[in-house]
C-alpha cells in the first residue's frame, strides 16, 4: 500500500485507480474552532482486505476539510471502517466512527460532523460519539452515489436520510430550516465562477460547507484602481444552501441558466482587476485575474487571452489536482464542486474554455 497526499485541505488516497471508486470525506463542524479547540487530524482507514489508513495532519485552515479514498488495485471492494480523531496540541481532543463502503464505479460522499459535546469523550475501539454519548460505530453518513444526485441535506434513498457523522441522525446541519448566519457558515462562502465578458458577465457563489447560509446583505465588490466599487448587495432573505450554487449577473445578462439575481449595470474589466464577496466587515473571498490585479489572494490568477473572453470563465478547483479537462462535462471532477480554496488564486482557479454557470436550480455538489 502506498498513500498519498493530494491537496492542502486533506484529500488522500490509498492508491489512485482508473474508475471513479472511491469515498470522498468532508470533514466539518458548527460549533468547534480552528485552532483554538483542535489543531490536527488523524484519519484512520480500515478496507475489507485488511489494508489501513493511518495519516495525521495539520489543519492550516478551518472547516471543512475534505479527502478522497480510493481502494487499492485488486483490492475486494465492500466495507470500510473510517476513524475521524481531532487533536489539540497532539493530545486527543474528539473522534467520529464511520462506517461506509467502497462500491465499483462510484465515489460515495461521506459528512463527517464533529461537535463540541464529543470533546473529550474517548470511547472504545470502533464505537462513534454521538452527542457527547458513545453509541457504537456510525452507519454510513448519507452517502451519495452520485455527485448530481446529492442535494445537499437530503440523502441517497439506500440511507433514507441518515448521516452518521451528524449527530443524533440528523444530517448535520445541511441545509437547515434556519440559515445560518454566523462566520462558522459564511467563511465556506466562495466565488466558484467568474465571467468578466460583455452581456455574459457573472459571479457564481458556492457554499463548500455543512450548513445553510445566510447571505442576506453581502456585497458584490470590484476593484480596477485605486478603489472598492460596489456592484450590488443581495436581498435580505438570501441563502446558499450547503454545497449549493447561487448566480449573480449583470442586468444585461443573456446566458444560461437564468441568474438568480442581476446586480449591476457596469461591467468589469477582463484584466487587471479583482472581485470579491464582502459581508459586513469581513471579505469572504475574493479573486484578482491579470498579473497587475493589486488586490488579490496570493498571487493573482492568469488573465484570460483575449481570443478565448467571449466563451471563457475563471472556475475555481474541486481539488488541487483538478485541470480544465477534469472539470468538464464527462471529466473526474465535473460534479465534485468547487471546493479548493488554498487562499493563493493562481492555485485555485483554472481558465474554463467553455464556462458552465450554476444557480440554486443546479444540482448541488459536495
Amino acid at each position: 500500500m502506498r498513500s498519498a497526499l493530494f491537496v492542502s485541505l486533506l484529500s488522500i488516497a490509498l492508491v489512485s485507480c482508473a474508475d471513479q471508486t472511491g469515498i470522498l470525506v468532508q470533514i466539518a463542524s458548527n460549533d468547534i474552532a480552528v485552532p483554538a479547540d483542535v489543531d490536527g487530524l488523524t484519519i484512520r482507514a480500515f478496507t475489507p482486505d485488511g489494508l489501513m489508513l493511518n495519516q495525521s495532519f495539520a489543519i492550516r485552515s478551518s472547516w471543512p476539510q475534505s479527502l478522497l479514498i480510493r481502494p487499492a488495485a485488486g483490492e475486494a471492494l465492500g466495507e470500510v471502517r473510517i476513524e475521524v480523531t481531532a487533536t489539540a496540541g497532539g493530545s486527543f481532543a474528539a473522534r467520529r466512527v464511520v462506517m461506509t463502503a467502497f462500491m465499483p464505479g462510484i465515489v460515495r460522499h461521506v459528512d463527517v460532523q464533529l461537535s463540541r459535546s464529543c470533546l473529550g469523550v474517548m470511547c472504545a475501539d470502533q464505537v462513534d460519539c454521538v452527542a457527547g454519548a458513545c453509541l457504537g460505530a456510525g452507519v454510513d453518513s448519507g452517502t451519495s452515489p452520485d455527485a448530481s444526485t446529492h442535494d445537499g441535506g437530503v440523502d441517497a434513498a439506500d440511507d433514507v436520510g441518515t448521516d452518521a457523522g451528524s449527530d443524533a441522525g440528523s444530517d448535520g446541519g445541511n441545509d437547515a430550516a434556519t440559515p445560518c448566519a454566523g462566520a462558522s457558515c459564511l467563511q465556506h462562502v466562495v466565488i466558484s465562477e467568474l465571467s468578466t465578458y460583455m452581456s455574459n458577465e457573472f459571479v457564481e457563489l458556492y457554499n463548500r460547507g455543512g450548513t445553510s447560509a445566510d447571505l442576506s446583505g453581502c456585497v458584490i465588490e470590484y476593484f480596477q484602481s485605486g478603489t472598492w466599487m460596489p456592484r450590488g448587495t443581495l436581498a435580505a432573505g438570501t441563502t446558499l444552501p450547503s454545497h449549493g450554487y447561487y448566480l449573480l449577473t449583470n442586468v444585461g445578462y443573456t446566458g444560461t441558466p437564468a441568474p438568480d439575481v442581476a446586480l449591476w449595470n457596469t461591467g468589469f474589466v477582463d484584466t487587471n482587476a479583482t472581485v470579491r464577496l464582502m459581508c459586513s466587515t469581513t471579505v469572504l473571498d475574493e479573486i484578482g485575474y491579470g498579473a497587475g490585479a493589486t488586490q488579490r489572494e496570493g498571487t493573482p490568477t492568469p488573465a484570460i487571452d483575449a481570443s478565448m473572453l467571449a466563451t471563457a470563465s475563471y472556475e475555481r478547483r474541486a481539488l488541487a489536482d483538478s485541470t480544465p479537462t477534469t472539470m468538464a462535462a464527462g471529466g473526474r471532477d465535473a460534479t465534485a464542486g468547487n471546493g479548493f480554496d488554498s487562499n493563493d488564486n493562481s492555485a485555485d482557479f483554472v481558465i474554463r474554455l467553455m464556462r458552465d454557470p450554476q444557480s440554486s436550480i443546479s444540482a448541488h455538489e459536495p
